[in-house]
């Protein structure tokens, strides 16, 4: 399923209160403990390296990770990320919804869970093993496809269902 759009479409990626709330909390934490680790006169010396440094990677590889926008073409999806881009090639695309709810109770298998993003591998049972690229999961667009399924969140979810698939309805 390909679009018929002659110039590509762009998405914001906003995020929810909660990925700001969770990124803020994590950041201050991650700053805290690392602050710990370097200026605690009492820590043990083996500790000093692992707690000086593994907060700022976390960071790092949370920011890396970072959903900056959509870009829809005639046959891929784009998610712009902060330094590259993911793409999304749109054939074998069944079906397109804006599903709210589709990422509750979702476990994370290899990712990001809400550290600047939620990216990644996931599964759950309404949508099984997919992969997910949002900020916001309540704008939660699902993507099937004939062997996969992808989770975006755009800033305006039934647009892009709309041009992804004319007819469907979403919500």
């Amino acid at each position: 399923m390909a679009t018929d759009m002659e110039s590509p479409l762009e998405f914001g990626a906003p995020w929810s209160d909660a990925l700001r709330t969770t990124s803020a909390a994590a950041t201050l934490l991650f700053g805290a403990v690392t602050a710990f680790g370097l200026l605690w006169p009492g820590l043990p010396e083996l500790a000093r390296p692992a707690l000086g440094a593994l907060p700022p990677l976390m960071l790092v590889v949370g920011v890396l990770g970072v959903v900056r926008g959509y870009t829809l073409e005639p046959d891929m999806l784009r998610v712009r990320r902060l330094f590259w881009e993911t793409r999304i090639p749109l054939s074998g695309l069944r079906s397109c919804r804006w599903e709210p709810e589709a990422v509750r109770r979702a476990l994370r298998l290899l990712g990001n869970g809400g550290l600047y993003a939620y990216w990644g591998v996931f599964w759950n049972r309404r949508l099984g093993l997919f992969r997910l690229y949002a900020t916001d999961l309540d704008r939660a667009v699902v993507l099937r496809f004939d062997r996969r399924v992808v989770v975006v969140s755009p800033d305006r979810p039934d647009a892009l269902v709309r041009a992804l698939s004319p007819g469907t309805q979403s919500g």
